[in-house]
């Protein structure tokens, strides 16, 4: 049992943190961690920046090294899983029936020991045989005892982390929940707030243009008065200009005397 604990240990180190699986055609990335080939380009396949998908450190570009020493080793611990999984069926089954009929199978006697190497229930003429030998035995009552204890600690040590993940789940549906009514209620203020310059926007607007309709309406009455005054001097110098020359025509010097002086009378009130 202990050299199937180490075993299962030196596995678990030749596993792909990506597949979860035995490596297959290992490499190392320049931050020490290794990848199954096929693994690590799907990964930086989907990565604008290559990075390594255990501590996250990026690399300027996709760089890695052929793990000659890891393929061994995974090959090796390949070797020994396919092993197992051919002679493990044959012993549940064993087991399973053994324990079905609380007797053993081979010999007919009840099944009181536990062999820790098979981890199979056997009685007392097994440990003599060639099939156990070398191994090492406990009561079987004892196993199961062990077993039960194991189970119950594994249930407490179930039951804690449930709740503590329970609590977890309470204060993170919490945390949402509160983001989420702080997020509106900030929602509703900017939009009350946008509101309010929107409105002092508008009265702006409508003072300015009153304001300007003001001012345009002032400039517009002194502009037409000037104009008013200017047609009314355009309208008396075009009438002395014909006056002018109609003098200029006369021929009685009398005539021409009365003319230039009403002129000379009125012409300069204009200026």
């Amino acid at each position: 049992m202990a050299t199937g604990n180490i075993t299962d240990d030196l596995t678990e180190d030749l596993l792909c943190s990506v597949c979860l699986d035995l490596f297959k055609e290992p490499v190392l990335l320049e931050c020490g961690h290794n990848f199954c080939k096929s693994c690590i380009d799907k990964v930086w396949d989907t990565e604008e920046t290559p990075s390594c998908p255990e501590c996250r450190q990026e690399f300027p570009s996709r760089k890695y090294t052929i793990n000659r020493l890891l393929s061994k080793f995974s090959e090796k611990a390949q070797r020994v899983q396919q092993g197992e999984k051919a002679r493990k069926p044959h012993q549940e089954q064993k087991s399973h029936c053994a324990l079905e009929s609380q007797q053993c199978l081979e010999h007919k006697e009840t099944l009181k020991l536990f062999c820790q190497e098979d981890e199979i229930p056997i009685c007392a003429l097994c440990v003599i045989s060639t099939e156990h030998s070398g191994h090492s035995f406990v009561s079987l009552q004892e196993t199961v005892n062990m077993r039960q204890n194991k189970l119950q600690e594994d249930s407490s040590l179930l039951e804690l982390k449930l709740n503590d993940i329970k609590a977890l789940e309470n204060q993170q549906q919490q945390m949402i929940s509160d983001l989420q009514n702080k997020s509106l209620s900030l929602e509703q203020h900017i939009t009350s707030e946008f509101a309010k310059l929107h409105r002092l926007l508008q009265d702006k607007e409508q003072s300015l243009i009153e304001q300007l309709k003001k001012e345009a309406a002032g400039s517009l009455g002194k502009m037409e008065e000037n104009l008013k005054d200017i047609k009314a001097k355009h309208s008396i110098i075009q009438d002395h200009l014909t006056y002018i020359h109609l003098a200029l025509q006369l021929e009685n010097p009398v005539n021409i005397l009365r003319v230039s002086y009403i002129l000379a009378v009125h012409v300069p009130l204009l200026f």
